[in-house]
């Protein structure tokens, strides 16, 4: 039947000089089981023994790689480097290798934080550029906006003067007219609006 080797999870160190831990475990079954008790007796001994083989076969190889590389497809070709490694062992233990995996890899704490804080400070200086980006934009479209309100005032009171003059021209045409018609009432008509202006009520 297929059983289970799982040893300890390890501290190892990558080729980029990064600590991970690595949790990886195998997939065996016993083949010559005459042999497999000459040499270990039972599967606890065989589980430290041949789980030590596991991980040095796993930090050996993966001491090659970057851990970008144990997060893209050459995962793949890394495990099967590892496991050519174990399955050249089976023999000495009447054993087949079924499988090798690599369960999980985590980086250490120190590791993880150092991670986290270089993350953190790329996304604050993209927000700050952003910001500032943002900033300047804004500074740019109000600018515009006061450029185009000082314009817009500027041909609104020109136009105004021109109407307002155009307006007392009419009206001084309107009234000139009208004085023609009855200078004797006009002169009494502004002499009582100078009375009201003096006087008031």
């Amino acid at each position: 039947r297929m059983l289970n080797l799982d040893p300890q999870p390890e501290e190892m160190i990558l080729s980029d000089q990064k600590r991970i831990i690595v949790d990886s475990f195998a997939r065996y079954k016993i083949t010559d089981p005459l042999k497999f008790f000459q040499t270990v007796r039972n599967e606890t001994n065989f589980s430290d023994r041949f789980g030590r083989i596991l991980n040095a076969s796993v930090r050996g190889v993966i001491a090659q790689y970057p851990l970008v590389a144990l997060l893209s497809d050459e995962r793949d070709n890394i495990m099967s480097i590892i496991q050519a490694q174990v399955t050249r062992n089976q023999v000495n233990y009447g054993i087949e290798i079924l499988d090798v995996r690599i369960g999980r890899t985590d980086l250490t704490e120190q590791v993880a934080n150092n991670v986290y804080q270089r993350m953190r400070s790329e996304r604050e200086k993209e927000a700050n550029l952003l910001r500032a980006e943002g900033e300047e934009l804004s500074k740019e479209i109000m600018a515009s906006a006061n450029r185009q309100q000082t314009v817009i005032i500027a041909e609104a009171e020109r136009t105004s003067s021109i109407l307002r003059g155009e307006g007392d021209a009419r009206k001084n045409i309107i009234l000139g007219e009208a004085y023609g018609l009855d200078t004797e009432f006009f002169s009494f008509l502004r002499t009582m609006q100078a009375c009201r202006d003096t006087f008031g009520d």
